[in-house]
């Protein structure tokens, strides 16, 4: 089943099952929310709320916190998301070193580090089920309902296989199943995902992110610049892949035709440009100037609500912020600058990945939750 982020209504075949979905999704969203407010952003009435929380406590999936304020009458019963009922281990793959976190059901990370990325993939896999073993140890018992890997690349995602990570060289590496076998061999039986990272960065925001209100912005795109240009989109409320899972690939779009030489074959592409590292002070006003030229391309291509910005540029965004936002002013169609927002990530420049790899792994317990219903 595919992810859809939406809070809107429809009438599936079974409503009860797409209900209990929409209220793990706000109590993602909102951590800790009475069911009169459950009911007010969903839409759904509170007798159907009342009905589906009282399922969700007896299976232990939500528990009651102290009652919150009062607006005349009795304090409402607050509710949120156990936080020991399940556990999702989430890998953020980078060329240099990786990351791997541990969450909670409430989406708390219990745990995060950092460990050497090896270039050969059946290294890798070895040397990452060592490190969630290793991190493992320090909280055991627990059961890992899943392990998300978030790799900048083209990924198959029904077989959750890489079909191309230029960072590392890997092509057609079905890393989900190796590393699937190398966690059995070391006692831990688990499900394993392989997404694409912008994919992953725009879950995180859409559905942890400060800047986004559940049900309320229905188009909204994540761009993150340093060594590679990643980009997720949810369009009509709901991530859009493309045909092949390889949609948001601006970073080989050209924006100077004799420009730079890239590793696709073409010149001038704008991922050539994007390591705000490779330039001098002098030289940041071609940087600025290649980064709001795509950013004004991807914004022409999709009318999104909110744009959102993550990588190195966000550590200087009060400096460059003006200069960009006049940029895509000029040059923007003004149909698709009306109320557009344009907003540095929520999390840390590099961080969302890895957030949005926990996100899916929730997701995904949500998902095998309700079908047991």
């Amino acid at each position: 089943m595919e992810i859809d982020l939406s809070t809107t209504l429809s009438v599936p075949e079974n409503l009860s099952k797409m209900n209990t979905l929409t209220i793990f999704k706000v109590l993602m969203k909102h951590h800790s929310v009475s069911r009169a407010e459950i009911s007010h952003i969903t839409g759904i009435s509170r007798a159907t709320v009342t009905r589906l929380t009282k399922q969700l406590l007896s299976k232990e999936i939500v528990i009651e916190t102290d009652k919150g304020k009062s607006e005349g009458g009795r304090k409402p019963q607050m509710i949120e998301l156990n936080p020991n009922k399940a556990f999702f281990i989430a890998v953020d793959v980078r060329g240099k070193n990786s990351k791997i976190s541990l969450f909670d059901l409430s989406m708390n990370s219990r745990a995060t580090f950092e460990f050497f990325t090896d270039n050969n993939p059946d290294s890798f896999v070895k040397s990452l089920a060592r490190e969630i073993n290793f991190m493992l140890f320090h909280f055991k018992p627990i059961k890992i309902a899943s392990v998300v890997i978030s790799v900048p690349g083209i990924v198959n995602r029904e077989l959750s296989q890489i079909r191309w990570l230029p960072e590392l060289g890997w092509k057609e590496v079905d890393l989900s199943r190796k590393l699937t076998a190398e966690l059995i061999i070391t006692g831990l039986k688990t499900h394993t995902i392989v997404e694409n990272n912008g994919n992953l960065a725009v879950i995180a925001e859409f559905m942890r992110g400060r800047h986004v209100k559940l049900g309320g912005d229905r188009n909204v795109i994540f761009l993150s610049l340093g060594r590679n240009v990643e980009t997720g989109m949810i369009l009509n409320g709901k991530l859009y892949r493309g045909r092949t899972n390889t949609a948001g690939e601006f970073g080989h779009t050209v924006i100077s035709k004799d420009g730079r030489s890239c590793e696709c074959g073409r010149k001038g592409c704008w991922v050539t440009y994007s390591n705000i590292q490779e330039e001098k002070v002098d030289g940041y006003l071609n940087y600025l100037d290649a980064l709001s030229n795509g950013i004004v391309n991807i914004i022409n291509v999709t009318d999104p609500d909110l744009f959102i910005v993550g990588g190195d540029i966000v550590k200087r965004w009060d400096e460059f912020y003006s200069r960009i936002w006049d940029y895509v002013q000029k040059y923007a169609l003004p149909c698709n600058i009306e109320n557009l927002r344009l907003v540095p990530t929520s999390f840390a420049p590099f961080d969302a990945p890895l957030i949005g790899a926990g996100v899916l792994g929730f997701w995904n317990f949500a998902l095998q939750f309700v079908s047991t219903l």
